[in-house]
């Protein structure tokens, strides 16, 4: 991910999103990205989209989707 420009990150995948809304790992990312900007409601949205389309096969992904969900639910 780009590291220290979020803004530019989010644009980046938002437009990539474009063809195909449903790929868990550019919501998954977006949703970093605003983590890491400090903006949870829009992460904890993208996150959740992101746990709704992942493939159960992809473990990685799907567990790191859960422990972001995790942090920002506890107040991390």
């Amino acid at each position: 991910m780009f590291t220290g420009s979020y803004d530019r990150a989010i644009s980046f995948y938002r437009k990539a999103l474009k063809e195909n809304d449903r790929d868990y790992k550019l919501l998954f990312n977006i949703g970093l990205a605003y983590r890491k900007k400090g903006d949870k409601g829009k992460a904890l949205s993208y996150f959740n989209k992101a746990k709704k389309y992942v493939e159960r096969s992809d473990e990685e992904v799907f567990n790191k989707i859960n422990a972001n969900l995790q942090k920002l639910r506890s107040g991390e």
